[in-house]
């Protein structure tokens, strides 16, 4: 069992409380049937069962939320906790959460994949949102039941309050702990009340994040910061592309160097097993090794961009969306706006390297480490010992940084064959280079459209094309079985809010020799690319204001309500001395749920135009807590605003140019934009914030850039593709 405990309101990070077996409650049930009891809880530890679901109540009278969404960053821990707390009525100060990593039903993602236990492309809140309503609304019914039955009074003379329950007409109170073994008995209620939006008092609030402090004050533990008793350290080294397997190595000179306990290849690589990282590392520099020739080995940028470019020629396959007829509109538009936009391979750049550590004992294995998804890694770690998955065991720990990049199978392959040839625990740290080099990258893209106008500027005909490398097809096959060739790039292709009458798209795969993976953004970062230049270039064709153009061409008030804030926030006024803006929106209608502007301001500083300010107003829905919702907002802001201007992987003879921080550019404090961001909240459902802005950056950037010099810049990143920034 992997718990780690946050407490709201105090500095140090404890164990849990051992005593759900004693005094606590722990509510266990599968919400969809019905006629189920909550059952009495052992704790893990001293009874190898845990039968908790999404929470436990202690003898201190602490509720406590179970949470196996992968907290890297977004604040998930947090948000889930906040939704249950809410239909809970638990004081928030005794609230706290609880990480698990458990692979049962009630932690599926249904949304994603066929449903599989994972945290990714920003599904979490919306996913879980009524499950835990319903855990926390079901746990305050049986509370209450307690209550009532210990009194014999009715359930409507109760209810609950700052974790207790309150029998309204004597006033007499009872923690949620004190009635905690009386609740087990009480059956739990398939269809529990729900609170209505206007009682809410959590769900809407500014809470700071539960894990705050734990990362303030250092005792926040990190996959790479895991410690386990004997645990060895190992450094490796890959050839080309991170795939060739080794043909020879000479590790005679390492092997007699201080702490040195192993030298050995494995799959594609050489690492070394010391007492120390640091020993491993230089030990490794020692080693002389050959990798066999692959097919790719030779890969470069060139190569690819010059297959993505034929790709565009063929006829691909269709995407969904599709309406009207296409060859009708493009023939009777009076102008047709036609272009290709490109954007590289980028990294993902966390500041926290792979990492992985192992301990296998004979069929069993325990890996510690910082996954997106406990399935799919069990399933990987499961695959190399030939084994079942529930041989694995997953302890799961922050992350610094994620983006998509946190699973996959070659570090937890390194980490099981060390530990396995050395008997001990090994942790496998990838240094910088590796782990660029190893990468499962964004996908490079070349997105070509025309969008036909008619004789009033109003588009009717849009067609689009995407060249790319879908990621499903190389880490996630057995979903792939089921919708190849579909992949992701392929979705998002059309749809916008624009009122097109006839739409086709089409998606020409390119199998890229470099892994590729999922990416924040995803496919809407080619997609939305395309379309918002486009819909920008044909504004500036008729002569139109891009906003205003804008405006006239969407019907739906919600979307309309972004972009006219958007352009309220920035002070919108074409034709200003020294200062451009652009402008781009969007809206995901299906798996993000969001609507959101984008404004970049460019101002011109000695003879060159800089990013000064970026405005954003975003729509998706309730929101859970809006301090969290900006933070998710303004990080997507900077992320998209980097890899649209500077960041870029390129390869030469099967390795990436850029091999460190140093020459991967990423984006600097010093060249920052200001952030200036609003969230309109609509609905009762809630969207997506993880995600969304990083898409709409670029086109927006690139909409500024001509606004400021009159010249369309079509390749990311732009800066170093010729734009004057």
């Amino acid at each position: 069992m992997d718990i780690a405990l946050r407490k709201a309101t105090e500095l140090d990070r404890r164990h849990f409380l051992k005593a759900t077996g004693s005094a606590g409650l722990a509510l266990s049930f599968a919400l969809w049937p019905s006629g189920l009891t909550a059952r009495s809880g052992k704790d893990t530890a001293q009874h190898g069962v845990r039968v908790s679901a999404f929470l436990a109540i202690t003898p201190d009278n602490h509720v406590e939320v179970f949470v196996a969404q992968a907290e890297m960053g977004q604040g998930i821990t947090t948000g889930l906790t906040q939704i249950l707390a809410e239909e809970l009525s638990a004081d928030w100060d005794r609230t706290r959460f609880r990480i698990t990593t458990e692979r049962r039903p009630e932690f599926i993602s249904p949304n994603l994949y066929g449903g599989i236990v994972l945290t990714g492309g920003s599904t979490s809140t919306y996913t879980f949102f009524e499950a835990m309503r319903q855990a926390g609304a079901a746990a305050r019914t049986m509370l209450i039941g307690a209550a009532a039955k210990q009194t014999g009074a009715d359930i409507s003379e109760f209810h609950a309050d700052q974790s207790t329950i309150v029998h309204e007409p004597t006033g007499r109170a009872w923690t949620f702990a004190e009635l905690s073994e009386e609740a087990l008995h009480q059956p739990v209620p398939s269809d529990p009340p729900l609170k209505p939006q206007s009682q809410f008092t959590l769900i809407g609030q500014s809470r700071p994040r539960l894990d705050l402090m734990d990362k303030l004050d250092g005792s926040a533990m990190f996959g790479i910061d895991h410690s386990v008793p004997g645990m060895l350290w190992a450094a490796v080294r890959h050839g080309p592309l991170g795939r060739a397997p080794v043909s020879s190595f000479d590790g005679s000179v390492a092997v007699e160097m201080a702490g040195v306990r192993e030298v050995m290849a494995v799959p594609y690589g050489v690492a070394v097993v010391a007492d120390h990282y640091w020993q491993a590392v230089k030990a490794l520099e020692m080693v002389e090794m050959e990798f066999e020739p692959i097919e790719a080995s030779g890969f470069s940028t060139d190569e690819m961009r010059a297959a993505l470019t034929t790709g565009l020629t063929g006829d691909g396959v269709e995407t969904p969306g599709k309406k009207g007829n296409i060859d009708e509109g493009l023939k009777i538009a009076s102008h047709v706006i036609e272009a290709t936009y490109e954007m590289p391979m980028a990294a993902h750049g966390c500041i926290e390297p792979v990492t992985c550590t192992a301990f296998v004992q004979g069929d069993a294995c325990k890996l510690w480490l910082s996954t997106q998804s406990p399935t799919l890694d069990a399933g990987y770690a499961a695959d190399v010992l030939g084994v079942g998955a529930s041989e694995i065991e997953i302890h799961n720990e922050f992350m610094g940084g994620a983006f998509g990049r946190r699973t996959g199978r070659e570090h937890i392959e390194e980490a099981i064959i060390l530990s396995k040839a050395v008997g001990a625990p090994v942790k496998v740290i990838w240094s910088r280079e590796e782990d660029i080099l190893m990468d499962q990258f964004r996908t490079a893209a070349m997105v070509k459209g025309r969008l036909g106008l008619d004789e009033n500027g109003r588009p009717i005909a849009y067609q689009a094309a995407v060249s790319a490398t879908g990621f499903w097809q190389n880490m996630l096959p057995d979903w792939y079985d089921r919708v190849k060739p579909l992949d992701v790039p392929a979705f998002s292709l059309l749809g916008s809010d624009y009122g097109t009458e006839a739409e086709d798209g089409r998606y020409m795969p390119y199998l890229s020799p470099p892994r590729i993976g999922p990416w924040r953004g995803n496919m809407d970062n080619h997609n939305l690319l395309l379309i918002e230049s486009l819909v920008d270039e044909a504004a500036h064709r008729l002569g139109r204001d891009p906003l205003e153009y804008r405006l006239s061409l969407i019907a739906d008030e919600r979307s309309r309500a972004v972009i006219k804030r958007a352009a309220e926030l920035s002070g919108w006024e074409p034709g200003e001395a020294n200062t451009s803006r652009g402008i781009a929106f969007m809206h995901n209608k299906n798996y993000w749920r969001s609507r959101l502007a984008v404004v970049v301001e460019l101002q011109e500083q000695d003879n060159r135009w800089r990013a000064t300010t970026l405005y954003c107003v975003c729509d998706s829905g309730l929101v859970i807590n809006p301090l969290l919702a900006k933070q998710n907002l303004e990080g997507g802001l900077l992320f998209g605003f980097s890899w649209a201007l500077q960041e870029e992987i390129t390869f030469t003879d099967g390795y990436p140019d850029q091999r460190n921080l140093y020459d991967y550019e990423m984006l600097r404090i010093d060249m920052a934009p200001r952030l200036v961001v609003e969230i309109i909240e609509t609905g009762e459902e809630p969207g997506s914030f993880g995600e969304v802005a990083t898409p709409v950056v670029p086109p927006a950037l690139g909409n500024a850039i001509f606004a400021a010099t009159g010249q369309r810049f079509r390749r990311i990143p732009f800066a170093k593709h010729g734009a004057p920034l």
